[in-house]
């Protein structure tokens, strides 16, 4: 039941935790925050445009 429950929420728990980590990231403050930023909140938009051209 956990396995399963793992492979089909699996994946977008991990873009949620990388987006939230970018958000507190971009309020948390400057220097290596703003990388921490741009790789957590580019993550959806990859994962997105990366299936979004893979279907056609």
């Amino acid at each position: 039941m956990m396995r399963a429950l793992l492979r089909l929420w699996g994946a977008p728990l991990a873009i949620a935790i990388l987006t939230m980590a970018g958000l507190i990231g971009a309020l948390a403050g400057d220097g290596h925050w703003n990388g921490v930023a741009a790789i957590g909140l580019a993550t959806p938009v990859v994962v997105g445009a990366w299936f979004g051209l893979r279907r056609k």
